[in-house]
């Protein structure tokens, strides 16, 4: 059977919702955004689509080989940002700060582990980041304003620390109301 999956660093429940009350307020100040639920904000590291059952112990192996390259580490939630860019934003995040070397180590060894197992490498470059929603509709001109009012004033935003001691494999279940995400493997990280 195929299902969805990704693989992502969770995030404590005080930092999720600090970051779901940061959305509301920025939907109450007129930005149209579908905000994640607080229990879908996590870190992706990596996207994997669709995959089988029958794959789900070998994308184990590969995240635990990943996790023995690196260590534990504790991270900050910083700022705001959005992709692809203010004019055309499509996605608004908050950024991470800290010592982010072992999430780096933990993305690139996991593209040299995943491709070994016939996953195609991830073309974009790692950005860690937590999405707080999305627009469905190009911004307008008013939302554009608010838009950049809303970055400038929250540049400096601080939603809380946490500690990355795992990466999880997901599983995505679209819904009508959202996305729900189902834990299937947790790899620990010393």
């Amino acid at each position: 059977m195929s299902i969805r999956a990704f693989i992502a660093i969770p995030l404590p429940e005080e930092v999720k919702r600090a970051i779901h009350s940061l959305g509301k307020e920025l939907v109450e100040k007129g930005l149209r955004l579908r905000l994640v639920r607080p229990e879908g904000i996590h870190c992706t590291i990596r996207f994997l689509g669709n995959i089988e059952d029958n794959q789900i112990d070998a994308i184990s192996q590969a995240m635990e080989k990943a996790a023995e390259k690196t260590k534990s580490t504790r991270l900050s939630t910083a700022g705001l940002g959005v992709f692809p860019n203010p004019l055309r934003a499509r996605v608004i995040w908050v950024g991470i700060e800290g010592d982010l070397a072992p999430i780096n180590t933990i993305f690139n060894s996991l593209q040299d582990e995943l491709e070994a197992i016939g996953f195609e490498r991830e073309k974009r470059g790692f950005s860690p980041h937590l999405t707080i929603g999305r627009w469905k509709n190009p911004l307008n001109s008013a939302e554009k304003g608010i838009l950049q009012g809303v970055l400038e004033e929250h540049k400096n935003w601080r939603g809380g620390e946490f500690d990355v001691k795992e990466i999880v494999l997901y599983q995505s279940q679209l819904h009508p109301s959202g996305a729900r995400y189902t834990p299937l493997r947790r790899i620990p990280i010393d």
